[in-house]
């Protein structure tokens, strides 16, 4: 009978359980790459939804064959007329991704604020090909308190405030450009009284000495220390100014797209590492193979 030396057996005890360990991460990997794909579908599935529901709803309000300038009108009377006030709690599919905010729909549901609106406004002027994007307001102390929106027409940018249901326009309804915002505060001034003289309420309490022009951002970059840092290096790298104006990802304001971005990082991830342990496995047995032989 062979007698196995127990420093054999010690070192075929640990391949083994080296082997089992390798499988178990393998299995882990595949897993969660099966995961992330699923978690995408859903958000997919679910994304097409909304839109269409959204469609469906703004349908009733909107001509889609009007100007961009016209569609533009119609949307925020959408917003003011049939979308409540106030922020909720609402979150996107689990409560984990309640960092994310509600979705379009669910402001078109329960409401919002500000940026919550804005995010609406922007979805649905998406969905009538209408390019837009928020943008935010910092007041003195360099934190963001206020958000618009600016809506590309075929008369040039508009910016619109949905919360409080302002269009910045001139006398003769054309665009006031954001730099004359940002330059004259009484631009701002007359544009809010213009506003309120055309019978709007919200207009009339519109606070002028906290919601100013004088600090706007594409980006809330003081939603978390993450976004902070990242505005740091980002500003660091190009300059404030061309920081404070990048183009805001249209996909930041849909939690479903956001969501379905870092499914497919996981699972390319997780595909990632599986080729770089599918490749060390056939380094170990080519090299087994060798020393064999």
């Amino acid at each position: 009978m062979t007698v196995r030396e127990p420093s054999e057996g010690a070192a075929a005890g640990g391949a083994e359980r080296q082997c089992k360990r390798r499988s178990r991460y393998r299995s882990f990997l595949w897993a969660a790459t099966a995961f992330c794909a699923l978690l995408a579908l859903v958000c997919f599935v679910l994304w097409r939804s909304d839109l269409s529901e959204i469609r469906e709803r703004v349908g009733e309000a909107v001509d889609p064959a009007a100007a961009p300038s016209v569609r533009m009108q119609q949307s925020l009377a959408f917003l003011r007329d049939r979308v409540g006030y106030g922020r909720h709690d609402d979150y996107f599919l689990v409560p984990f991704l309640r960092f994310l905010k509600p979705t379009a729909l669910q402001v078109l549901e329960h409401g919002g604020d500000c940026a919550y609106r804005g995010r609406a406004l922007v979805v649905i002027l998406g969905q009538l090909d209408v390019e837009a994007g928020k943008l935010a307001l910092y007041d003195a102390s360099g934190e963001a308190v206020h958000a618009v929106v600016r809506v590309h027409t075929e008369k040039g940018p508009y910016v619109i405030d949905p919360l409080f249901n302002i269009i910045h326009q001139d006398e003769r309804g054309d665009p006031i450009p954001l730099a004359r915002l940002e330059q004259d505060p009484a631009v701002l001034a007359t544009s809010v009284a213009r506003a309120a003289a055309g019978g709007n309420p919200r207009a009339a309490r519109y606070p002028l000495d906290r919601y100013g022009f004088g600090d706007v951002r594409t980006i809330n970059w003081n939603k978390s220390g993450l976004m902070r840092f990242l505005y740091g290096f980002v500003s660091g790298l190009i300059g404030k100014e061309q920081a404070d104006t990048l183009p805001r990802p249209y996909m930041s304001e849909e939690p479903a797209l956001m969501t379905m971005a870092f499914a497919g990082a996981g699972a390319a991830t997780s595909l990632a590492l599986l080729g770089i342990s599918s490749l060390l496995r056939r380094r170990r047995r080519r090299r087994d193979y060798e020393g064999g032989s």
